[in-house]
């Protein structure tokens, strides 16, 4: 079985339909959020938990570059 992976922001928001499906995911109201991660190419640290929380339902590994440091 193939495994998904993100080894960057874009990666990730791929593994859903859309910016908007992925906001939702994550139970976030607007998808501006998951915009600036994606602009940015990094999503903050405190994220972490809530990020792989969906992506282990949703059976993505998540490369730990997609987190900030500070």
């Amino acid at each position: 079985m193939h495994k998904k992976t993100a080894e960057s922001v874009e990666d990730l928001i791929g593994h859903f339909d859309s910016l908007t499906a992925f906001a939702k995911e994550l139970k976030h109201k607007h998808p501006s959020t998951a915009h600036s991660w994606k602009k940015k190419g990094v999503i903050p640290h405190w994220r972490r938990g809530e990020i792989l929380k969906v992506c282990k339902k949703k059976k993505i590994h998540c490369s730990e570059g997609l987190f900030s440091d500070a």
